[in-house]
């Protein structure tokens, strides 16, 4: 069996290679024909005029080498509806969920809070409110008390509407549980995301697939079911095992959606999974206004919707078939990888298809290594790539969108919008994040990636301080239109992320690194992600109570600090071979 860095080598290098004339230049070829006896024949092919190309490898032992990449002509296929069924499938039941699970606590943040406290104070055996008549003697100048006496004060004492915002900073013990609570998807996606080869190799993208939404089943019934068993602590688990989930789908899913998709529809096939974390997030949010779910009753039903995306892909992915690439490179099925991609392209004519699929198996048996992870830090040129790469991802992470992501409606709260104004605020935000996201659909292959970046991380920089001046003087000036201006940033912070800094650290994992070191590299990167995220997640709420609206400026000092190291080091990669990307890097990373 192949590993996935394999599969990924696999699909990677059928990618039609432009040269400086931007002609398509291929290497003569053969076409598969199927004769009498049912065998596959290889017969010249006189209709097509191809060139030899080759591409700039580099070996995991650090020293250049030429392979000539020998490819048939594919003509443009069509859309098919069986090809939308299949990425549609996959997408929705896999990527849906994963940007649902991050957004689902957003708008019920304090109604989730106030719900762990009643169970700690059942815990104490004492009443979970505590009446007014007690309450009135814990007041000063109507400004809520909370004493230490006996830890039931924290947890027992009726906290009224409008200082629910500030329960984290009376809590410490809330405020942890609160912070393991969020981290605890980062983390278990943290996990999993280094077994995913594994899965791959022994089931294939599909049955992982299906496997592994098992694993997010178990995870949103563990979710639905802690309200019924009173544990907060059964909620951490199974957020962590619905990141354990997320960690193997954020790497399938796309490779899935790629490996069947034809050369032509790749770039909008691959698009998808991205748009169903957005809306499912957009969903998560809208589901948890008070008008719907977001109350103290109904908010369990917000975690068991979580089911829903999961029978979806039950109900249709058994029946879509494997990747031909999978079955024809890895399972050596001929007849299965025939039969699919007829099904997938919904015509019969599929030879030159097949024919380039074996050939770039071909290529990567015959004149390709696979770099593992260490084999990146053994080379120079690659290690020094790898870490252009992970500067844009920590960038992105450091920049403070996983906590406006996951915290937006208590930010909102802090920064003085009622508690309504909040909740549609936040609404807002993730609906803007939908448009802005079709927006980078259509700037990123119009416009430069290096451009498009840093035009997106400048842009970031400039809202997060800007949110931390307008907070600060808020705050100690008592300024009251700076609550609506703090909105404006985050509005506007949402839509210059997702210009640049939100997909391009992924692009360029594929456009900077070979075949051969691109499955390592992406396991990096993934794991940079979902690490830093992790972290992100856990301290936010903690840093925040201890030095308030200057958590911010740790984010604005990670963006100045990433985007300078950006300016330069990074090369513009759009519309270049590997070679030439490369040539480059060597020239500019020496």
């Amino acid at each position: 069996m192949k590993t996935s860095a394999e599969r990924i080598n696999s699909s990677a290098s059928s990618e039609l290679l432009r040269g400086p004339s931007s002609e398509l230049l291929r290497e003569p070829s053969s076409e598969l024909l199927r004769g009498p006896s049912s065998e596959l024949l290889r017969e010249p092919s006189s209709e097509l005029l191809r060139e030899p190309s080759s591409e700039l490898l580099r070996g995991p032992n650090g020293h250049h080498h030429h392979t000539t990449i020998s490819m048939e002509k594919v003509p443009a296929e069509r859309l098919t509806w069986q090809l939308l069924l299949v990425v549609f499938s996959a997408s929705f039941g896999a990527w849906f969920p994963i940007g649902y699970t991050y957004g689902v606590t957003n708008p019920i943040q304090n109604i989730v809070l106030q719900w762990i406290r009643t169970v700690q104070c059942e815990r104490y055996g004492v009443p979970a409110v505590i009446p007014d008549a007690e309450l009135s003697n814990n007041t000063d100048n109507g400004n809520l008390v909370l004493r230490a006496e006996h830890p039931s004060e924290l947890w027992c004492k009726l906290i009224p509407e409008e200082e629910e915002s500030k329960m984290l900073d009376f809590n410490p013990e809330l405020n942890t549980i609160w912070a393991l609570t969020g981290a605890a998807i980062a983390s278990g996606a943290f996990i999993s995301l280094w077994s995913t080869g594994w899965w791959l190799s022994h089931f294939g993208s599909k049955q992982t697939l299906i496997y592994n939404n098992c694993i997010g089943l178990l995870g949103a019934v563990l979710t639905g079911m802690c309200v019924m068993v009173h544990s907060y602590e059964l909620l951490i688990a199974g957020r962590f095992i619905l990141g354990f989930n997320i960690g193997i789908a954020v790497s399938v899913v796309p490779l899935f959606c790629t490996e069947i998709s034809p050369p032509n529809l790749r770039g909008t096939m691959g698009t998808v999974p991205g748009v169903m974390l957005v809306f499912g997030q957009f969903f998560a949010v809208v589901l948890g206004l008070p008008q719907l779910l977001g109350t103290a009753d109904l908010w369990p039903i917000i975690s068991w919707m979580r089911l829903l995306p999961c029978f979806v892909l039950f109900i249709t992915i058994p029946f879509c078939p494997e990747s031909p690439r999978y079955l024809l490179l890895q399972r050596k099925d001929k007849v299965a990888a025939r039969k699919a991609l007829v099904w997938l392209r919904g015509t019969d004519d599929v030879q030159a298809e097949l024919t380039v699929i074996q050939k770039e198996g071909d290529v990567m048996s015959d004149d390709n290594k696979t770099v593992s992870v260490v084999g990146i830090f053994r080379d120079p040129f690659l290690r020094k790539a790898m870490v252009v790469c992970m500067v844009a991802i920590f960038s992105q992470q450091l920049s403070g969108i996983g906590p406006v992501t996951a915290y937006t409606n208590a930010i909102f709260l802090a920064a003085g919008l009622g508690k309504l104004e909040a909740l549609y605020g936040t609404t807002g935000l993730f609906a803007l994040q939908v448009a802005s996201v079709f927006l980078s659909m259509i700037l990123l292959d119009r416009a430069g990636r290096r451009s498009l970046l840093l035009i997106g991380l400048v842009g970031s920089t400039v809202c997060v301080f800007s949110f931390l001046g307008f907070s600060l003087a808020g705050n100690y000036g008592g300024y009251q239109w700076t609550t609506y201006a703090n909105l404006g940033c985050v509005l506007a912070f949402i839509v210059v992320f997702n210009l640049g800094p939100a997909f391009i650290p992924w692009v360029l994992v594929g456009e900077m690194f070979s075949s051969s070191s691109r499955g390592a590299a992406m396991t990096l990167m993934s794991a940079g992600c979902h690490g830093v995220l992790a972290i992100n997640t856990f301290l936010f709420p903690i840093l925040q109570t201890f030095i308030g609206d200057w958590t911010f400026a740790i984010f604005g000092v990670c963006l100045v600090l990433g985007t300078t190291y950006l300016y330069t080091h990074l090369i513009e990669t759009k519309g270049k071979q590997l070679d030439q990307i490369q040539t480059e890097l060597r020239q500019k990373l020496r």
